[in-house]
């Protein structure tokens, strides 16, 4: 059902349901009826489901929660997975060992409020008290000289904890303390005052957590520290909301339903202290030019995204030719991000790739070109990574992950820099001196040993996905189209030969924005009478 949802194919969906079951790890529980399986169990079924279709962004609310330390890991690794390939997540966790393992950025909200926003190692270092240094002595009797020795080599470090022949201290950073010197001191201390062992680490995540959560518990005011029911903070927030959300959410049952789980939600935060804070920021932003307040910051970045956005908005012209590979790979990548562009037939029939005009924009007199502004790029590898690069914000064409993104520049290569080239009219032209024979022979060599070994690396990569990649389309994808239907129909091959080739192919061709790359449905294609 989710499937069919989410607009997968009919007959695509078994496929996909067996993939997702394999890879959440419940193969042996899918025939079982949900309500026997455990929570551990129904949280790997709640994930497989939001998984299905491999969606942009997965909104996760606790994903772990209840969940055994092995189906724990289980997840993180299906999450991480996702992630690589190009899935954004979004998740709320009490778990800091979770947000290491899964995040790449993490914002802390205390009592409604974001206090801090940034990568791990960041907030670390931004919001760390220091470092934290666990000592085991031989000997209690040693214990008052080390704690002694410690402030006199650390000023301000506290002792944290002690018990038995083990104590816990808390060393305060400072900009000139390093690593080395920290081991350095240690290391002197560790015979005279008989150290049995010591180690030092930073500030976990877990302790910038707390203490944010123990500033803030200080800070707030005692009726706001209370947790008052469920239905208090409903009366609270329910009337400011229910004026911004009656037209939409009038007679629909499930919508509301929604709302008012997001309003019991929501933390005690009164709405006058709300709107108290929004005039002061409003206050800031007006003072900002003349005090150096952020409000000046504020404005300057949003000059600079509003010129970034003018930038994207700026219109591209694809000087391109209806039949060519090379033109058509780059309508697919464009197709696939959804960029509009303008388009340029040049016709290489009647030579114009070799006109005085056209030559001034490529003087390769090669098709396609991609206009930005007064820049005119060539190449169709080279714009499709100036796509990628360009428009982060759309759909993306490369994976996440290094290695991943390197395996599928060289498969694309291995089609647009191997295989296409030599199969190219003017490379057989030469090689044939005009004998039709030649032509064709020339073609199907170097074609064929190509997708040999194009269909290797498929069987190894494209795994159950939809595409020739996983789950998601790359640009191995936008140059697979051309070079299949090139194989099929100039030069005869039978693609039966290559089947994972023909299925990636066939897959492609069901998309409605490969379909619309396609020649015959450009505006310089020869016009047919059906």
């Amino acid at each position: 059902m989710f499937a069919r949802l989410r607009g997968i194919a009919e007959s695509a969906i078994p496929r996909v349901v067996d993939a997702v079951i394999s890879a959440i790890g419940i193969g042996i529980y899918a025939k079982r009826q949900i309500k026997t399986y455990s929570g551990g169990n129904k949280r790997r079924l709640s994930l497989g489901i939001a998984l299905v279709g491999m969606p942009d962004v997965l909104l996760l609310d606790e994903p772990t929660t209840g969940v055994d330390p092995r189906a724990r890991r289980i997840i993180w690794n299906i999450l991480s997975k996702a992630r690589r390939q190009g899935t954004a997540l979004v998740l709320t966790s009490h778990s800091m060992e979770e947000c290491e393992a899964l995040c790449t950025s993490i914002a802390i909200m205390v009592y409604g409020v974001f206090r801090c926003f940034g990568s791990v190692q960041h907030l670390k270092h931004r919001y760390g008290s220091g470092y934290t240094l666990l000592v085991r002595l031989k000997d209690k009797s040693s214990s008052p000289m080390l704690k002694q020795a410690i402030i006199q080599e650390f000023p301000g470090s506290t002792l944290k904890e002690e018990h038995l022949l083990q104590l816990n201290f808390e060393l305060k950073r400072s900009q000139r303390t390093t690593w080395s010197s920290l081991f350095a001191k240690m290391e002197q201390l560790v015979e005279p005052l008989g150290i049995d062992d010591y180690s030092l680490s930073q500030t976990t995540l877990e302790q910038v957590f707390l203490e944010f959560t123990r500033e803030a518990v200080q800070k707030a005011p005692q009726k706001q520290r209370l947790q008052k029911p469920a239905d208090t903070i409903f009366k609270v927030q329910f009337k400011e909301v229910k004026l911004r959300i009656q037209n939409v959410a009038q007679n629909n049952k499930v919508l509301n339903a929604h709302v008012i789980h997001l309003l019991l939600s929501w933390p005690m935060y009164p709405l006058e202290r709300r709107r108290q804070q929004h005039k002061v920021r409003e206050q800031n932003d007006c003072c900002g030019k003349q005090n150096n307040m952020p409000g000046a910051t504020d404005r300057l970045s949003r000059r600079r995204r509003d010129h970034a956005e003018r930038g994207r908005r700026m219109t591209l012209v694809l000087y391109n030719n209806w039949k060519s590979s090379c033109s058509w790979r780059v309508r697919i990548a464009l197709a696939l991000k959804g960029i509009e562009y303008e388009y340029k037939p040049v016709n290489l029939a009647k030579k114009e790739q070799r006109s005085s005009e056209y030559l001034k924009i490529n003087p390769q007199g090669l098709v396609p070109v991609l206009a930005v502004g007064k820049k005119h790029l060539a190449e169709s590898i080279a714009i499709m990574e100036y796509l990628e690069e360009k428009f982060p914000e759309k759909r993306k064409l490369l994976p996440q992950n290094p290695e991943d993104r390197a395996k599928v520049r060289g498969l694309t290569l291995l089609v647009a820099a191997n295989i296409q080239p030599l199969q190219n009219l003017k490379v057989r032209e030469y090689y044939a001196k005009g004998d039709p024979a030649k032509l064709k022979e020339w073609a199907v060599h170097w074609v064929e040993g190509g997708f040999t070994a194009l269909e290797a690396e498929l069987l190894k990569y494209s795994g159950n996905g939809k595409f020739a990649y996983g789950d998601n389309p790359t640009f191995l994808d936008a140059v697979i189209p051309p070079q299949v239907y090139n194989a099929r129909e100039k030069f005869g091959i039978d693609m039966s030969r290559f089947p994972t080739i023909q299925a990636v192919d066939g897959r492609l061709n069901e998309i409605k924005a490969v379909q619309s790359a396609h020649p015959k449905n450009q505006p310089d294609a020869p016009q047919r009478d059906h």
